[in-house]
Parts: C-alpha cells; structure tokens; sequence
C-alpha cells in the first residue's frame, strides 16, 4: 500500500471585491470558481463584483450544490447547464453553468 503524503502551504486570501478596489482592475464578465469546497465564502466575498457579471462556471460539491444555486438565483442568475458526469461516470462534483437572467 502507497502512503498518503499530505502537503499543507499558507495561501493569501483576498475578497474578491476588496482585490478589484485595492487594485483597481476591470470587473470581470465571466467568473470560473473551483476551490474544493470553498465557493460559499468566496461568493460571499464578491457581493459587488457579482452585479456586473454574466455568467459563470462553478465547480461545487453535492451537499453545497442546493445552497449555492439559491444564492446565486437570488443574484439574478440561473442555471444554464450542469455536468456531473464524464465519460457516463459521476465526478463527485457538478459543473454548473450558469447566466444572469434578462431584465
């Protein structure tokens, strides 16, 4: 049996709302979340930022998969597609496509 090695590194954490002032950079159009569990607090984070976006792909974990939908529903956006498959197996994860709903 191969052991399992387990890596732990201290990584700077922005709000994403707070990152754009502080820098002053173009809101985005299109966001991509993926990070393993952790795209509750980072949509919490980007509350301003959201308004101007289009659309976006999130990567989400079953059991956070209901709540993050509402909240973004409640944001204007709806599902477009979601992927839980590959190649006819689960992933574990789903890949929710989802765009802002027209006025």
């Amino acid at each position: 049996q191969k052991p399992i090695f387990f890596h732990r590194q201290a990584v700077m954490v922005w709000k994403l709302d707070d990152l754009i002032a502080s820098w002053k950079l173009p809101p985005p159009q299109y966001l991509k979340l993926d990070i393993d569990g952790g795209e509750s607090q980072a949509l919490a984070g980007a509350e301003h930022t959201l308004k101007g976006v289009a659309g976006m792909m999130a990567e989400v974990k079953p059991d956070q998969e209901a709540g993050i939908l509402a909240h973004l529903s409640e944001r204007g956006f709806e599902l477009k597609a979601k992927f839980e498959y590959r190649n006819g197996k689960p992933m574990g994860v789903t890949y929710c496509e989802l765009i802002r709903r027209a006025a």
